[in-house]
């Protein structure tokens, strides 16, 4: 019998690491199936600057005084000929790269498969959620801040899958530019109607309430 081809991959590197998150838009993936991998010259960085004025049409951010910030950061993969981002490969159809698209509404999708190394051996094509270049203007981003919430989330997802592959979280720092301590702050999330994503991804109102608290 001829060969399947091999399947469409996403490379999970920002709140995607975050097993939980990951599981809230595309339940029916199985964990066994993600494998590591890297993209190779680039780095993670938090350039994609969220307008928190409320023209989004799914959420906003407010800070414990009950301010909006103008711009909330996420995460971003950049070329950096030097540096490589690890990640993960999860395996898609039409159905999950469509709920994972309806997710990250400030993304485009780009094929990296030329940039990805991994140690699968039927990868096929990867894609990755790039930041649209309309959400990445230098300006809005050096006015913009990280939630405390979500980049915790996203070293949560690295520290989960160190635990299933020792040395991830050593590589996940190793090609990852943090944001300056003094620009992730606490961050109450809240959903205008409509938005059915869970509260707690990409940092929610409810786990950034808690982190004020504590």
């Amino acid at each position: 019998m001829p060969r399947s081809p091999a399947q469409t991959h996403v490379f999970a590197y920002g709140s995607l690491l975050s097993p939980v998150s990951l599981l809230s838009t595309v339940p029916d993936t199985d964990l066994d199936d993600v494998v590591p991998a890297r993209l190779l010259g680039h780095a993670r960085v938090f350039d994609v600057a969220f307008p928190n004025d409320g023209s989004q049409p799914d959420k906003q951010y407010h800070d414990e005084h009950g301010v909006r910030p103008p711009f909330v950061l996420f995460a971003n993969v950049s070329a950096r000929p030097e540096s490589s981002v690890n990640g993960v490969l999860v395996p898609v159809d039409d159905t999950r790269l469509r709920q994972l698209r309806a997710r990250e509404l400030r993304y485009a999708v780009r094929d990296c498969t030329a940039a990805i190394e991994s140690r699968a051996s039927e990868v096929g094509r990867v894609l990755a959620f790039v930041g649209r270049p309309s959400y990445t203007d230098p300006s809005d981003v050096a006015r913009g801040v990280v939630a405390r919430a979500y980049l915790d989330l996203i070293q949560d997802g690295a520290r989960s899958w160190d635990e299933r592959h020792p040395g991830f979280l050593r590589d996940f720092h190793a090609g990852t530019v943090l944001p300056d301590a003094d620009r992730v702050v606490a961050l109450a999330r809240f959903d205008h109607p409509g938005n059915s994503r869970g509260s707690w991804i990409e940092g929610g109102a409810a786990d950034a309430q808690r982190d004020e608290r504590s």
